[in-house]
């Protein structure tokens, strides 16, 4: 999230889409009120439904669900054919400028580079041409064919307003309205921004989707801006902090990577991570990945970790594929993985095709469950009757319970979606013998390093020789890890320049990311949270709401990564001699010595615009992409690719190659492919959704939630309820090639039919919030009907798109 919560009173417009925020992010959403309120902001709902949000919106339009590139790359096309984009923005603070290799094509559908035997791409010629300087070559003029600018206005050329209604089935009239109204923030005296959640995330393309967005924002030079942005909505209080902590297979924390398995060498590791810079006097401060990399490494290995064994990087495992969770469901399926430790985690509600999960888990030897509640996940193996109906007795896994605190019970750091590290107190103790997660996690990395001691094994060093540092070593402190994640001085740090100067004695907590070092003499196990609990203390604690500029930047409650900054890029909010572009919405500006204002400058401090330092530090180029060279697996360019279970059957963009129906680099499993039904068989289709009563499979344990909301139910339009022969309250069933729900049928005006390349195309709208265990009704779990098929970058499953048939029970 470039933004943050409160920064949305200071958008004009705004846009929802992939997301629902009045009814998933109720809080949150009051700042799009107080915008409508106060700045007679315009709010633009685009979603298949007609939802809570839409219901307060200026403007709704209708979509295909899965088109969502089709309709934004539309979007691309009328700014850039009608001149709408923020020139000065774009020319300066973006690759529009720069010339791609000679050797990249792009031909129905495919990129230069595609193998399609393995179902990926070699991504050499996706890159700029380089000079004898090394430095990627640019044309400030933007006539060169190849430069950045005319290759993506040749891209987006063939996403006309017409092929917009006829594949995302939205009225031409109705996608140039909201152009219109987007377009209107392509002045400087404007701000837009948008907001998304699942609904874009959970596609076979979810990352293009997200980049489209991006892209969009870039050409209206809203990125950096106050009341601008991507504003990536967490469903939950933590799952930033998530990803924040690299809880993902290939990640480390902070965002940095672990190695595959042809990088044994250290060296090339790091070499490839720390980008140089690819235009002069460029920051690219990923140049700085040793010193977060070794400063890691020594919060983990502690005095194990050293020079002479390049920071323990032999500890690291090298990967010789992702082990997402996809693929471990796959690997267990297959009867190669023994056993599995689900922490706050219910895969058999929330991975796709139950049949497969329940299937898989049957095959381990032990499973462990740690939360506070039974979960579907912990009583897979029980007979539910038609929800869950098994045969225990041919059920050997083991399944250990271990009951945790819940988060009142704890006290610690979230991270909310704003990139916030907010502290909170522990309300209550746990009840009975519940334990948490440090005191159940230290327990079990206690009796592992033991067996190790007196077993042995294969390679034991990764485990013997990590750091445990804790007081207590059978239960760390929440404030020790915090600590711990923030860093400190292993010896005294001094200036990079003056080495007389000492900014961290030995021992002491480091203030900022800008004092790791990689040598060896600092440790910082989440680089990215380096500020967060300084020498002065939890930062994280503060709860000072002082806003003096009105702009709604607290800097001093709590505590945001990186460096406490509220809005990222917002250098970007400046022109290039350093003077804001809209003097009313006033982040930071340059003074003469130093970039100053009402937030903390994602720039070098003390670096005169006349340098010619670009804004976007983190990349190579200084700038912001819209050719994203090597950066995901589909392409430079997000085109459109129809879901896996799609009502057509091709893809309308490219209607006679059959390699390009769906996302030709998605990893897909044999026995998943074959589990995807057709549309002549599936001829509706589903997308999932969430209920404000509801949180995910939790709240169905609440008694009053389960009051509000207490059976299961799915929401068709009336077109289709007619056509099937139902009204309201009949129970209907809703099939796909993996199984069947049954479930009340709430029929609405909310969803309707939307004509596809000539096609009646009916959307069914599916909560997701039942299941066996719990309060609620009993009822059947959603993903009974989901294909297991991910995003191709981040292998998120494509819930939000698939083929199912509707008919009355």
């Amino acid at each position: 999230m470039t933004n943050h919560w409160v920064d949305i009173k200071n958008a004009d417009v705004i846009l929802v889409m992939g997301g629902n925020a009045a009814e998933a992010h109720p809080c949150g959403f009051k700042w799009v009120t107080e915008a409508k309120a106060h700045r007679k902001a315009r709010l633009i709902v685009v979603d298949p439904r007609f939802t809570r949000t839409a219901s307060v919106a200026d403007y709704y339009a209708q979509i295909r669900t899965g088109s969502d590139i089709v309709f934004l790359g539309g979007v691309i096309n009328y700014l850039l054919t009608n001149d709408k984009i923020q020139h000065e923005y774009v020319k300066n603070y973006t690759d529009f400028p720069f010339i791609v290799r000679e050797d990249f094509a792009f031909t129905d559908g495919l990129y230069s580079g595609y193998n399609a035997e393995k179902h990926s791409y070699d991504k050499a010629t996706w890159d700029y041409e380089r000079g004898d300087d090394g430095y990627a070559k640019i044309d400030p003029t933007l006539q060169h064919p190849r430069c950045v600018y005319n290759l993506m206005k040749q891209h987006y050329s063939r996403y006309t307003p017409e092929q917009v209604e006829k594949i995302c089935g939205t009225p031409k009239e109705k996608f140039l309205k909201v152009c219109e109204m987007l377009a209107s923030t392509a002045v400087p005296g404007r701000a837009g921004t948008i907001l998304y959640a699942l609904g874009w995330t959970h596609h076979s393309v979810g990352s293009q989707i997200i980049r489209t967005g991006a892209m969009v924002q870039l050409l209206l030079g809203n990125i950096g801006i106050a009341g601008g942005g991507m504003n990536a909505l967490r469903g939950h209080s933590n799952i930033q902090g998530l990803t924040d902590l690299g809880l993902m297979s290939n990640l480390l924390p902070g965002y940095m990577t672990l190695p595959m398995e042809a990088e044994q060498d250290y060296e090339g590791f790091i070499k490839k991570r720390a980008a140089q810079p690819l235009r002069p006097n460029q920051l690219s401060y990923w140049r700085n990945y040793r010193a977060f990399h070794v400063s890691f490494m020594k919060s983990w290995w502690g005095a194990n970790a050293t020079a002479e064994n390049n920071f323990g990087y032999d500890y690291l495992p090298k990967l010789d594929k992702s082990y997402d969770m996809l693929q471990a469901f796959e690997l267990m399926n297959q009867g190669k993985m023994n056993g599995y430790i689900a922490q706050g985690f219910n895969p058999l509600a929330a991975a796709p095709n139950k049949s497969k999960i329940g299937a898989s888990l049957a095959k381990l030897k032990w499973l462990v469950i740690m939360d506070p509640l039974a979960t579907e996940t912990s009583e897979f193996w029980k007979n539910f009757g038609e929800f869950n109906d098994v045969d225990t007795s041919k059920i050997q896994t083991e399944v250990f319970r271990l009951p945790t605190t819940c988060f009142a019970e704890e006290r610690g750091s979230l991270v909310s979606s704003s990139r916030v590290l907010q502290w909170h107190w522990q309300g209550a103790a746990g009840p009975g013998e519940s334990k948490s997660d440090l005191e159940i996690m230290s327990g079990l990395w206690l009796r592992m390093r033991k067996a190790y001691k007196e077993q042995g094994g294969k390679y034991p060093d990764p485990i013997l020789n990590m750091s445990w540092p804790y007081a207590d070593p059978e239960s760390p402190t929440p404030e020790e890890i915090a600590m711990e994640f923030n860093g400190k001085a292993l010896a005294d740090v001094t200036d990079v320049t003056d080495k007389t100067k000492v900014l961290a004695k030995q021992g002491e907590q480091l203030s900022s990311f800008a004092q790791l070092r990689d040598d060896g003499s600092t440790a910082s196990g989440c680089w990215i949270f380096c500020g967060s609990w300084t020498q002065a203390g939890n930062q994280m604690g503060r709860r000072d709401n002082s806003d003096p500029t009105g702009i709604g930047n607290t800097l001093n409650w709590a505590w945001a990564w990186p460096a406490n900054r509220r809005i990222l890029y917002n250098r970007a909010s400046c022109d290039v001699s350093g003077k804001p572009f809209d003097s009313t919405r006033k982040l930071i500006a340059w003074n003469g010595k130093a970039w100053t204002g009402a937030d903390i400058p994602d720039f070098k401090v003390d670096e005169p615009p006349e340098n010619g330092m670009n804004p976007f530090i983190m990349n190579p180029e200084g700038v912001a992409r819209f050719f994203s060279r090597d950066g995901l697996v589909e392409g430079p360019f997000p085109e459109h690719y129809e879901p896996f279970e799609n009502p057509l059957g091709y893809n309308p963009m490219h209607p006679d190659n059959k390699a390009v129906v769906s996302n030709p680099a998605a990893r897909v499993f044999p026995d998943d492919r074959a589990a995807f039904g057709t549309h002549e068989n599936f001829p509706h289709t589903a997308t999932t959704y969430r209920l404000t009563e509801h949180f995910h499979y939790w709240t169905k344990h609440a008694r009053l939630n389960a009051i509000v909301q207490p059976q299961q139910f799915v929401e068709i339009g009336e077109d289709l309820a007619k056509e099937v022969g139902v009204v309201a309250g009949d129970r209907v069933k809703v099939s796909s090639n993996r199984g069947h729900i049954v479930a009340v049928a709430v029929v609405t005006k909310r969803i309707k039919p939307l004509m596809i390349e000539g096609k009646k195309v009916q959307t069914v709208g599916l909560p997701l919030h039942w299941g066996f265990k719990g309060l609620t009704k009993p009822g059947y779990l959603i993903n009974t009907l989901t294909p297991s098929v991910g995003d191709g970058n981040s292998q998120t499953p494509e819930f939000k798109s698939f083929l199912v048939k509707v008919e009355k029970a």
